[in-house]
């Protein structure tokens, strides 16, 4: 009966790439939301009998007022690389799920989008201001390239005296 390989960094892998999915997942969900509120607020506004040329002309002269203040630039880069970030947190947690018993060259790829999550988080953190929950949000990525690094340098045992790679 062959034994059951598991990987060192089986664990550090699969329980944060099972968070993300779940969490990414979630975050997605509200955005849609977020969007469908909108467009359906954008709707029942016309079907109000509201002038809409006028109302985008006092929209888009706010935003304008709005998009000449440094801040907002950072609050607007920081949204869309968040934004970015839930994306590659769903893509990272599936192949971090995917392949957490894999050690060696697969694990390149963990490592890769482990590494690419944290710069994000702390480009993020450093966008957004310093802020606790900033923080705890980079404890996922941290464990996942403990784990990606774990596979990366492990080798499988030897299966009838030949190393398996």
């Amino acid at each position: 009966m062959p034994v059951k390989y598991k990987a060192p960094g089986k664990g550090f892998l699969q329980v944060p790439g099972i968070l993300m999915i779940v969490f990414s997942s979630i975050l997605i969900l509200i955005l849609l939301l977020g969007a469908t509120v909108l467009g359906s607020v954008g709707a029942m506004a016309g079907l109000a009998d509201v002038d809409m040329a006028e109302a985008m002309e006092e929209l888009m002269d706010g935003a304008q007022v709005m998009l000449d203040n440094p801040t907002v630039h950072r609050e607007v880069l920081a949204l869309g690389l968040g934004m970015i970030m839930i994306v590659l947190n769903l893509i990272s947690g599936i192949v971090g799920t995917a392949l957490c018993n894999k050690p060696g060259g697969p694990a390149v790829v963990c490592l890769l989008f482990g590494l690419i999550l944290l710069s994000g988080g702390v480009l993020s953190l450093a966008l957004s201001g310093f802020a606790w929950s900033g923080l705890l949000g980079l404890v996922l990525p941290i464990l996942y390239t403990i784990g990606a690094c774990l596979n990366l340098f492990a080798r499988r045992p030897a299966r009838d005296g030949v190393p398996v790679q």
